[in-house]
């Protein structure tokens, strides 16, 4: 699950990087319904969509584009986690930097295997649901008992 201790560092650290006042206070908001809200199950579908998709467009908002852009890092971080769960309303999303981390080898080796062994949740991005990191650790001979640890 969301590691709380974690996930109110990044908060702290993500709010010093807005200038406004009001701008902190609502990022904080946003973020802290976010993680009661999964802690304590209380959303719908459509909620946490919104939260999640409020949170990131403040977050990565993007001049250019009406989606914002997200780097791949963020979705290791605790806050990247938790907007993931809240979007996708899933148990628990690996990233291919975690499933790596699991099978012992490289981010560019998972890639190579990604579309033989396991299905990310959209063809471009690169979130794999806990069943699908499962099935694909069986095939692996990893024991699935790694994933918990």
């Amino acid at each position: 699950m969301i590691d709380a201790k974690k996930f109110s560092e990044e908060i702290n650290v993500l709010k010093n990087k807005f200038s406004k006042t009001e701008d902190k206070n609502i990022i904080e908001s946003v973020l802290t319904d976010i993680h009661t809200a999964i802690k304590e199950k209380s959303y719908n579908k459509m909620q946490a969509a919104e939260m999640a998709d409020k949170a990131l467009y403040m977050l990565f908002e993007n001049l250019y584009n009406s989606e914002p852009i997200l780097p791949i890092s963020f979705l290791d971080t605790e806050i990247g986690k938790a907007i993931m769960l809240c979007k996708y309303k899933v148990p628990r999303v690996y990233t291919v930097k975690e499933v790596a981390g699991l099978l012992g080898c490289t981010v560019q080796q998972i890639y190579i295997d990604k579309h033989k062994l396991i299905e990310p949740i959209q063809e471009d991005l690169n979130l794999f649901y806990e069943d699908e990191v499962a099935k694909y650790l069986q095939k692996k001979k990893v024991p699935v008992e790694n994933m918990y640890k």
